[in-house]
């Protein structure tokens, strides 16, 4: 794939991820008041994203680095205080808003906004909203720093752009794309350089030569699973009581009041999406010695519930909310 036409893709994608955080990231009344925002919601004042594409935008593999759309918005805006008032306060507040209007499991209260700019990309922002138990403490000094690196980097971007008006549009567009991926290489911060060189290491493999060898895992027939504990209902009937725990790293059984605590989940048509797509990036930032948290929560979740009668369960002691439409089975 040519540089120009992963620019291109990229800015595109990008732009459509940025309409999308807006779409759910604001609230609701904000946006129909809005004249630059108000065709994000219908006449009955639904939002008009659908469920599938919110699955597809928190799938691992179609992941837009945060750094991308900060290029984005601080390419557009050419005044300082524009710069501040979007990039800097309103952009990381719609990425919160749209990961904890998504997230399946309780997210860490008062996280500060311009952390949320320094993330790898929305799934990275929605797992540490999950995992940690509590909020980092607010550094002005850090802040400081992530204002004066956006404004450097609108400063780098203004320099590297600039092309002389006489030249035709498309020796601009060509000469543009051409040193895209080499520019964002150069101005991404050092945690984002080597994904973006894994990426170009990709797009130069053979992969005709690759694909016959690359599902034949997928095609081995699934063994079958021995039951290592009993199921939610199993353990009801034999006296346990659920209780909600105030985190996912602080589920545990008490043996003296015969209570298990579990994380409160809400469910709906996109968290099995977005807990797979967690499990996933779990499974891929964790060095070998590292707890996989969501993988054993998944684990000891696919344990509990195997019938209707363990959701009903879980359902009526307050850990699983789920809405009507939504299948017990």
């Amino acid at each position: 794939m040519e540089d120009d036409v992963l620019a291109c893709i990229m800015a595109v994608d990008g732009l459509f991820l940025y309409d999308l955080l807006c779409c759910y990231g604001i609230n609701m009344e904000v946006l129909a008041n809005s004249s630059s925002l108000c065709h994000l919601v219908n006449s009955a004042g639904r939002r008009l994203a659908h469920e599938t594409t919110i699955q597809e935008a928190m799938m691992l593999e179609n992941q837009i680095p945060i750094f991308v759309l900060k290029v984005i918005l601080i390419a557009e805006c050419s005044h300082m205080a524009h710069r501040i008032g979007i990039v800097v306060d309103f952009f990381p507040k719609i990425l919160l808003g749209f990961c904890e209007y998504f997230s399946p499991l309780k997210t860490v209260e008062n996280y500060p906004p311009y952390k949320a700019l320094k993330h790898a990309h929305l799934l990275d922002s929605l797992y540490h909203l999950v995992t940690l138990r509590h909020s980092p403490e607010w550094n002005p000094e850090e802040e400081e720093e992530e204002l004066r690196s956006i404004e450097e980097l609108y400063e780098k971007l203004r320099s590297a752009t600039l092309v002389p008006a006489m030249f035709p549009m498309y020796l601009q567009t060509a000469r543009i794309g051409d040193h895209m991926i080499d520019l964002v290489k150069e101005l991404a911060p050092p945690e984002l350089q080597k994904p973006i060189e894994l990426v170009q290491d990709l797009l130069e493999l053979p992969w005709s030569g690759l694909r016959s060898g690359t599902f034949s895992a997928a095609a081995e027939k699934d063994l079958p699973k021995e039951r290592l504990f009993p199921r939610a209902s199993e353990l009801n009937k034999a006296g346990v009581k659920f209780s909600v725990a105030d985190h996912i790293i602080a589920i545990r059984f008490d043996p003296y009041t015969v209570t298990f605590y579990l994380p409160f989940i809400r469910l709906n048509i996109s968290s099995e999406v977005i807990i797979r797509n967690l499990v996933a990036y779990d499974v891929m930032i964790k060095s070998e010695k590292e707890p996989l948290i969501l993988n054993r929560y998944v684990d000891l979740m696919i344990g509990l519930i195997d019938t209707a009668d363990d959701v009903k369960v879980l359902k009526g002691q307050g850990i699983i909310s789920k809405p009507e439409s939504i299948s017990e089975e």
